[in-house]
């Protein structure tokens, strides 16, 4: 079993980390207010580094076909937590999470060059896990030593 690294907003280090240590696996899991930026190609998930935030949720929400006045919210909306609650409430929610966790597998996937074996699960406080890399489950279980979950 290993053990759970925090890594605060360096996301890009620490993959380049895992990497250069020979980790077998990596489970990136964390919430959609910073992880919507990985979706970008932002390794650095500080806000003053980068805040796309409610740009990159409002274009995968238009990729998946959300109408223009639910994309103009989104953009609009201030806050993570109120745009994701737009797109739940319009029924957006899951597929424009999927679009975004395709983003961001291949900018991670990118990162690593793949020299390691990386998964992804994205969550709210509100909406619990919204989107998860295929692999995700099976990192989890690996790094707590096989137990269920």
């Amino acid at each position: 079993a290993a053990d759970p690294v925090v890594m605060s907003n360096f996301v890009g280090e620490t993959l380049d980390a895992a990497v250069q240590y020979g980790a077998k696996g990596v489970l990136l899991a964390g919430h959609l207010g910073k992880f919507v930026k990985l979706a970008g190609g932002i390794m650095n998930t500080h806000s003053r580094e980068a805040d796309c935030r409610l740009e990159l949720l409002a274009i995968h929400a238009f990729r998946v076909g959300a109408p223009r006045e639910l994309v103009t919210a989104v953009l609009a909306a201030g806050l993570t937590t109120e745009a994701v609650r737009l797109l739940k409430v319009s029924g957006y929610l899951n597929a424009t999470s999927k679009s975004l966790l395709t983003a961001m597998e291949q900018a991670v996937q990118s990162r690593v060059r793949g020299e390691t074996e990386i998964g992804i699960l994205v969550y709210t406080l509100e909406d619990g896990v919204l989107a998860e890399s295929q692999n995700a489950r099976d990192l989890m279980r690996r790094s707590i030593g096989g137990g269920e979950i």
